[in-house]
């Protein structure tokens, strides 16, 4: 079942980002820092896959799949959202909830966190784009 884990990594990441940044002022940019360090040293320590691996549980790597378009598309509301002047009701009602004043975070961000967020929109919104269509590529070749 590990082998299953680094198709879920980026929607892991996505996911991480969404809330570390829902702290507050600077949060994103130690997250963003964070993001570099993890995937310089991770590039590093694990070695790259050189066997093919076969998979009993293909739904798995479907379902993956399948989670990333919408994690996108909530993904990217939320960080136009960030950068937007007016929003609907319904969406801050939604913060609401969760006791979350989304004028008073918006406004907390400085100019080098939401350079950050702009950096990390690309690079996480990317790494779900590669990881599902290298694996439709592999279907593919079968």
């Amino acid at each position: 079942m590990i082998k299953y884990i680094k198709y879920y990594f980026p929607l892991f990441l996505l996911c991480s980002f969404l809330f570390i940044s829902l702290l507050g002022t600077h949060y994103p940019t130690i997250y963003f820092l964070c993001f570099s360090i993890l995937i310089i040293f991770g590039d590093i320590i694990f070695p790259r896959d050189k066997k093919i691996e076969k998979f009993s549980y293909t739904f798995l790597l479907d379902l993956s799949i399948y989670l990333a378009l919408p994690m996108i598309f909530i993904f990217i509301f939320y960080v136009i959202s960030l950068f937007s002047s007016v929003l609907p009701e319904w969406y801050l009602n939604f913060f609401n909830i969760f006791n979350i004043n989304f004028y008073e975070l918006k406004n907390s961000f400085t100019l080098v966190d939401k350079i950050s967020i702009i950096v990390q929109t690309f690079l996480i919104a990317g790494g779900i784009g590669i990881s599902g269509g290298h694996e439709l590529v592999h279907r593919k070749k079968k």
